[in-house]
């Protein structure tokens, strides 16, 4: 299954194999910027621009969850490999990353982030987090981009890779955790 995020507000799930398209899921206000899906294949998580995050039942198509409390549109999301924890962020306004249960929806706590979150991924193990930001111009010939590494039990920051020389808007990270690979444009 593929799931995609639309502009029409929707989430549509397709046959990866035909092309053909399966199921629309309609909940959100404003488009889809971000969607995930649990290890498992048994939930599916969007994040729109109406600031909101829903929880999917995949094989039903079922809303189990609508999750609420950031102040800016839903940038990206990520699942934990045990698919216990789901983690998002946010745009341009720098609103932070929120860490939620993902069975209960409960927020489970914050974490500070001073510019906009363009990317985030759990490392295999499910105990740190890496985010990628926006872009922040510090002047005309210097944008701060970075890579955060974070305990994600407790927010702690425990990495600044700081050099990058644009938007961090994709990370994917080596089964065995040892590889970051970061991709910009």
């Amino acid at each position: 299954t593929l799931a995609s995020g639309d502009i029409d507000h929707t989430v549509k799930l397709w046959n990866l194999r035909t092309g053909r398209l399966l199921r629309t899921l309609s909940g959100h206000s404003l488009p889809v910027e971000t969607v995930a899906i649990s290890p498992d294949g048994q939930t599916l998580v969007s994040g729109g621009d109406d600031r909101t995050i829903r929880v999917w039942s995949l094989p039903t198509g079922k809303l189990l969850h609508t999750l609420t409390g950031h102040s800016d549109y839903i940038s990206c999301l990520a699942i934990s490999p045990d698919g216990q924890t789901l983690v998002s962020g946010t745009g341009i306004l720098g609103d932070g990353i929120r860490v939620w249960s993902l069975g209960t929806g409960k927020l489970l706590h914050s974490i500070k982030h001073r510019i906009g979150i363009a990317s985030l991924v759990i490392s295999p193990n499910g105990r740190t987090l890496i985010s990628g930001s926006f872009g922040q111009l510090a002047s005309v010939d210097n944008a701060v981009n970075t890579i955060l590494l974070w305990d994600l039990q407790t927010g702690k920051l425990l990495r600044n890779f700081e050099k990058n020389s644009s938007s961090v808007d994709a990370l994917i990270l080596s089964h065995d955790g040892y590889t970051l690979i970061s991709g910009n444009f």
